[in-house]
C-alpha cells in the first residue's frame, strides 16, 4: 500500500516553487552511538551508528543509520529492522505517554528523558510497503503514515509537519530490533533534539571573470567554473557569443575537475575530450573513462577556459552565455555516473569594448513554472566600460495571466554590479507554452540612453493531470459481528482518467476489520467523477472503540488519501455483587445491566447459560431494547436447591443482536455450613446420661447464625444440646457439645434415634445420633422356700443384661426373719449378667410363718430387687 506522492525534485520544485523545503537534507549534525552496545539475544544483533532529526517548514525527516546491513520490514529477514521512535514534540517531561525506551530498556539504562506525544512506527513498513505509521502516544489512535526510505545502511522517515503540528522542534530518540527481539536503542542517555534542515548547496556554473574587455585584435581568456557538483561523471557545455565581435580557439581542459579526479582515483582510465567550434559557439564533451562503479567528482573547481580573440574592426557589446547547443538554448548539461542530470544554474558573462554600456541577465535565464504556481529569479546588471549610477528596469512579452513583478524597477550600480529579484505567478487559466520575458535596462549616459535587454526563457508546464477523493460520510458505526458501507468518490482534475487503486489502511493494532469494495480500481470520467462501495465487516470479537482508518487512492506516483472514523458499537452486560452469595435452599434476586457502548443501537435478545446443577436461575424479561448511550436493567432469580454442594460455580448471561454478541458473567458463591457429631452412637445405662459434641463448620465463606435442636428422645430420656445458637464466621470451624440425659424412672432398654438439626434461614442439615440406652434384670428360681428349724436350703438368683448391659452389679439380701442367715455365692457380678446362689439356714428356733426376703441387685443408680418368700413351719 502506498500513502504519500513521492514527486521528482523537479516536478516538486515547480508544483510549490520551494527547491529548498523539498530537497535531500544535508545531514549536518549526527548523533553518533557506540558500536557494541546491543542488548538482545539472538544471532543478529542490529547496532544503531547514529540517529539524526532535521526540519523544515513542511516536514520533520528522522535519519537511523547502522553498523551493518538492514533490509526493510516487509522483506520479513533476519535482518529486517523495526521499532519505534518516540517523540516529544513539546519538550516537557511533565506531560505525554510513557517512552517506548522507557518501556524496552535494559535495566542500568537512564530514563530516556522523553514523554510522548507521538510514537512512529517502523513496523508498519510491513504492511504499508514504504511507510512507517504516525501514531498519537496518547491516546494510541493512528493518525497517518510519513514515507520511508531504505539504504543499504540507513532509512529515512520523513514526517510531514501537517500531522504531528508544532515547527518540528522536537525530542527525540528510538529503540529498534528485529521482528524477535529489540537490540538496541539511541541515544544511550537522556534524548536528542532535532535541528533545523540545512539544504545542499546549489551547483552552479559561472563565467570568470563575468566582465571581459580587450582591445581590437587583442584577445582575453575566460573560464568556466562549477561550483558545488555532486557526482559528476560527465559534462557537455557550449559557450555561445557574437561572431562578429569574438572569436574562440579550441578550449582547454588542462587540471579541470574531472582529470584532477581521475589522476586521484582508482579504476578511472582516463577523460574522454570532445572540441567543436564554430562561429559564434565553442564546445567541450568529456567524460571519466572507466565503469559505472566510479563516484564522480564532488566539490567545486574550473571545467575548461577558452581564449578570445577580438575583431579588428567595429565595437559593441555580447553576452558569452553558458548553454547546452550551438542555438543558445539550456545551461549545459551535467550527468552523474548513473546518467541522470545534475540540476543547476548558470551565470553567463559579457564583452564589451565600446562605451559605457551594462549587461542584463536573469539567474536562472530559464524557469519552468506549472499553471497556477510561481518562482523567482535573480536580475543582475554589469555596468561596463564606466557605467555608473541608476538603471531602470522594464519587462516586456509578459504573456497572458501570468503576473511578473519587479522587486525594484530602478537599482543603483555599486561597483558597476546591481541585482534584484523579478517573481513570476503564472495564473489558472494561463496557456501552457514557451516564452521569451525581457528585461530591459536603461540608463543615462550624459545626453543620450543607453539600453540594454536581457532575456528569461519561461516555459508554462499544464496543469498536472490529478484526482480527489472524498468519503459519503466522516463516520460510521457499525455494531461488532456487523457490516457497513460508505460510498467513496474519485473526482477528475484537470483531464485525469486514469484507474486509480483503492486501499483502506488499519492501525497496526487496530481490529479484525475486513473491508471490500464494490469496484476497485475505480476510473474516472475526464472531469467527472465514479464512486465505489466500501463494506467494512467487523469481527465479532472486536472491542467497541473509535478506529481511525485512512482510504488511499493511487494511479502511478500519485496518491491521495481521505480520513474515516469508523466507531466499532456494542452493548455490555454488567452484574454485581460479584460473587453472588447464595446457601442452599435460598433465592436471591440480583440484576444485569445492558449498557449501550460508543452508540449502540438495537434490540437484545437475553438468555442464560449454562445452568449449573441444583440452581434454577430465571431473567425478568427475554429482551430489551438499547438506543444510544442507554442502558437496561432486568432482574435475574436465582434459587439453590436445598441439597446443592458449597462451592463455586459461573452462569453467563448471553446477549444477542443480530450479528453482535456479547455476554456477562455472573459467579455464585455458594456458601453453607456442616454438622457433625463426635460420637454417633451414645450407649447409656438407665438412670445414666452421656455426653456428644457436635461440630459446626463453616463451607466456602458461610457466615451467620446457625441454631441447633435436638428431637426425637424417647419417653423417660431427656435431651438437650447447648448452646442452642452459634455464630460461624468466613473460614471459621466452632464445637458445642449436647448432653443428653436418661433418668431411670421411666427409661426403658432399647435403641432410639436423636436428630439434631442446624437451621439458618432456609438452610437446614440433620445429624442422626444412635442412643441405646441398657438395663438389666433379677430374677430368683424358687421364689417360694420352705423349711423347718435346722434346716437350710438355697434358691437361684440370676441377672440378666438388657441391650448390652455390661457393667457390675452387687447383690444384696433383705427382710430375713429372726433365726435365719443367708449367704449369696457370689454377692457381685461383673459384666452385667450372670448367676449368684442364695442360701438360707435356718437356726433351732427361728420364727414361724411367712417371710419375704428381698435380692436387691445394684449397678450405679440402677436398683432392681427380687422378692423370695420364705415360708418357716414345725
Amino acid at each position: 500500500m502506498k500513502q504519500y506522492l513521492t514527486l521528482t525534485l523537479l516536478t516538486l520544485s515547480l508544483v510549490l516553487g520551494l527547491s529548498s523545503f523539498h530537497v535531500k537534507p544535508v545531514w549536518a549534525t549526527v548523533s553518533s552511538d557506540p558500536q557494541g552496545d546491543t542488548f538482545g539475544h539472538g544471532s543478529v544483533q542490529l547496532d544503531i551508528s547514529s540517529i539524526d532529526a532535521q526540519f523544515n517548514k513542511t516536514r520533520l525527516d528522522f535519519k537511523t543509520s547502522f553498523y551493518s546491513p538492514i533490509l526493510p520490514p516487509h522483506v520479513n529477514a533476519p535482518n529486517s529492522v523495526v521499532g519505534f521512535i518516540d517523540v516529544d514534540s513539546d519538550r516537557n517531561l511533565s506531560t505525554g505517554a510513557l517512552s517506548l525506551i522507557d518501556i524496552y530498556k535494559p535495566p542500568g539504562y537512564p530514563p530516556s528523558g522523553l514523554r510522548d506525544e507521538y510514537v512512529i512506527s517502523i513496523f508498519f513498513e510491513a504492511g504499508s510497503l514504504g511507510n512507517a505509521g504516525v501514531f498519537n502516544a496518547i491516546t494510541g489512535s493512528f493518525i497517518g503514515t510519513a514515507p520511508i526510505t531504505f539504504t543499504p545502511n540507513s532509512y529515512t522517515i520523513s514526517v510531514p509537519l501537517g500531522l504531528i503540528g508544532g515547527n518540528g522542534l522536537v525530542n527525540y530518540g528510538t529503540v529498534i530490533g528485529t521482528f524477535l527481539e529489540p537490540t538496541d536503542l539511541a541515544p544511550n542517555s537522556c534524548c536528542a533534539t532535532s535541528e533545523l534542515m540545512v539544504p545542499p548547496p546549489k551547483t552552479i556554473l559561472s563565467l570568470t571573470p563575468t566582465v571581459n574587455t580587450a582591445p581590437k585584435g587583442g584577445a582575453f581568456q575566460t573560464s568556466i567554473q562549477v561550483t558545488n557538483a555532486s557526482a559528476l561523471y560527465s559534462f557537455d557545455i557550449f559557450l555561445t557569443f557574437d561572431p562578429t565581435l569574438l572569436a574562440a580557439s579550441a578550449p582547454s581542459d588542462t587540471g579541470n575537475v574531472l582529470r584532477n579526479y581521475c589522476s586521484l582515483t582508482p579504476g578511472c582510465l582516463g577523460v574522454n575530450s570532445q572540441l567543436a567550434s564554430g562561429p559564434g559557439f565553442v564546445e567541450m564533451k568529456e567524460s571519466l573513462i572507466g565503469n559505472f562503479s566510479l563516484a564522480g567528482f564532488t566539490g567545486s573547481g574550473p571545467v575548461f577556459s577558452a581564449t578570445f580573440t577580438v575583431a579588428k574592426s567595429g565595437i559593441g557589446t555580447t553576452p558569452i552565455r553558458i548553454t547546452s547547443s550551438s542555438t543558445g538554448v539550456g545551461d549545459g548539461i551535467l550527468v552523474t555516473s548513473t546518467g541522470s542530470q545534475i540540476q543547476h544554474s548558470s551565470e553567463d558573462g559579457v564583452f564589451s569594448d565600446g562605451g559605457p554600456d551594462m549587461f542584463v541577465t536573469a539567474v536562472p535565464d530559464e524557469l519552468s513554472i506549472i499553471v497556477n504556481s510561481s518562482d523567482t529569479s535573480t536580475l543582475r546588471v554589469y555596468g561596463l566600460n564606466g557605467l555608473t549610477g541608476p538603471v531602470s528596469l522594464a519587462l516586456s512579452g509578459i504573456p497572458l495571466k501570468v503576473n511578473a513583478v519587479l522587486n525594484q524597477t530602478t537599482v543603483s550600480l555599486t561597483n558597476s554590479t546591481a541585482s534584484t529579484n523579478l517573481a513570476i505567478t503564472v495564473g489558472a487559466t494561463a496557456i501552457p507554452g514557451n516564452y521569451t520575458i525581457s528585461i530591459i535596462g536603461s540608463a543615462a549616459v550624459k545626453s543620450k540612453i543607453v539600453t540594454e535587454t536581457g532575456s528569461l526563457q519561461l516555459t508554462i508546464l499544464p496543469p498536472v493531470p490529478d484526482f480527489s477523493i472524498s468519503v459519503s460520510q466522516s463516520s460510521i458505526n457499525i455494531p461488532s459481528g456487523s457490516s457497513g458501507s460508505v460510498q467513496v468518490t474519485i473526482q477528475s482534475i484537470h483531464g485525469f482518467q486514469l484507474p486509480v487503486d483503492l486501499t483502506v489502511l488499519l492501525p497496526i493494532f487496530g481490529p479484525g476489520l475486513t473491508t471490500s469494495f464494490s469496484v476497485n480500481p475505480v476510473t474516472p470520467p475526464t472531469n467527472g467523477q465514479a464512486s465505489t462501495t466500501l463494506t467494512l465487516l467487523v469481527n465479532a470479537l472486536d472491542f467497541p472503540q473509535t478506529v481511525p482508518l485512512e482510504i488511499s487512492a493511487t494511479s502511478g506516483s500519485i496518491t491521495h488519501t481521505t480520513s474515516l472514523s469508523l466507531q466499532i458499537s456494542s452493548f455490555f452486560i454488567f452484574t454485581q455483587p460479584f460473587p453472588l452469595m447464595i446457601r442452599p435452599g435460598e433465592t436471591v434476586v440480583t440484576f444485569a445491566q445492558i449498557v449501550s457502548v460508543n452508540g449502540f443501537s438495537g434490540t437484545v435478545q437475553l438468555g442464560i447459560v449454562p445452568v449449573p446443577a441444583g440452581v434454577t436461575a430465571t431473567l425478568s424479561t427475554n429482551s430489551v431494547t438499547l438506543t444510544n448511550s442507554t442502558s437496561a436493567s432486568v432482574a435475574l432469580t436465582l434459587t439453590a436447591s436445598p441439597t446443592i454442594t458449597a462451592g463455586n460455580v459461573v452462569l453467563f448471561i448471553t446477549g444477542t443482536s443480530g450479528n453482535t454478541f456479547n455476554t456477562g458473567f455472573l459467579q455464585l458463591q455458594i456458601t453453607d455450613f456442616s454438622l457433625a457429631a463426635g460420637q454417633v452412637d451414645l450407649t447409656v445405662p438407665a438412670t445414666g446420661s452421656a455426653t456428644s459434641s457436635i461440630f459446626l463448620s463453616s463451607l466456602n465463606g458461610f457466615t451467620g447464625f446457625v441454631n441447633l435442636q435436638v428431637t426425637g428422645a424417647p419417653s423417660g430420656v431427656s435431651a438437650t444440646i447447648a448452646p442452642s445458637s452459634i455464630v460461624l464466621s468466613s473460614g471459621n470451624s466452632t464445637s458445642t457439645s449436647a448432653t443428653l440425659t436418661v433418668n431411670a424412672s421411666g427409661a426403658t432398654a432399647g435403641n432410639y434415634d436423636l436428630t439434631i438439626t442446624g437451621s439458618s434461614g432456609p438452610t437446614v442439615h440433620k445429624l442422626t445420633v444412635k442412643l441405646h440406652v441398657t438395663d438389666f434384670t433379677v430374677t430368683s428360681s424358687p421364689s417360694t422356700l420352705t423349711l423347718s428349724p435346722r434346716q437350710v436350703s438355697s434358691t437361684t438368683v440370676t441377672i440378666t443384661s438388657l441391650n448390652g448391659f455390661a457393667q457390675p452389679v452387687t447383690l444384696t439380701v433383705s427382710g430375713l426373719p429372726i433365726g435365719v442367715t443367708a449367704a449369696l455365692t457370689p454377692s457381685s457380678l461383673a459384666g452385667g449378667a450372670g448367676v449368684s446362689t442364695l442360701t438360707l439356714t435356718l437356726g433351732n428356733k427361728p420364727a414361724l410363718g411367712t417371710f419375704v426376703i428381698t435380692v436387691t441387685a445394684t449397678s450405679g443408680m440402677i436398683v432392681h430387687t427380687s422378692a423370695i418368700t420364705l415360708i418357716i413351719a414345725k
